[in-house]
């Protein structure tokens, strides 16, 4: 199932890659993800900040967005509220990993907007699992790629 629903998104693609965003301020945690997830599926590239990540969405276009919370300059929770206003169309591609999940703010931002996350530091299956889970969900959805 889960192999159609990415056949079918990967058919949007003329490279037949899905394209995956990182945005961290933390080289080690793109680097791993990259590692991870660059493979014949995906296309997995970077963006140091959000600010950075926010002008790369208006010249590209992304399948999901993988980001931290805490971030200098904007933090991950900041870039949602500014997608919200923006370009809604990635609100459902949006995934955090965070190690501050336990606290007030993130607990209330997670619970308000059902946005998908996993911790940090995190395992290849927690990562693995949150990508197809939304990319699977987005399918669904109709999310395949933003206008």
């Amino acid at each position: 199932m889960i192999k159609s629903l990415l056949y079918r998104l990967r058919l949007i693609r003329k490279s037949g890659k899905l394209k995956i965003l990182v945005v961290d301020d933390e080289p080690r945690f793109a680097k791993i993800i990259k590692r991870v997830l660059s493979s014949d599926e995906y296309d997995v590239q970077g963006a140091d900040t959000a600010i950075a990540a926010l002008k790369r969405i208006k010249r590209e276009k992304f399948d999901l967005i993988i980001m931290g919370i805490r971030m200098p300059g904007m933090s991950g929770i900041e870039f949602y509220h500014r997608i919200e206003e923006t370009n809604r169309s990635y609100l459902n591609k949006i995934i955090f990993a965070t190690g501050d999940y336990k606290s007030e703010e993130c607990v209330d931002f997670f619970s308000r907007t059902g946005v998908p996350w996993f911790p940090k530091p995190f395992t290849r299956d927690d990562l693995l699992r949150a990508v197809k889970t939304q990319l699977k969900k987005n399918a669904t959805l109709g999310h395949a790629s933003p206008l």
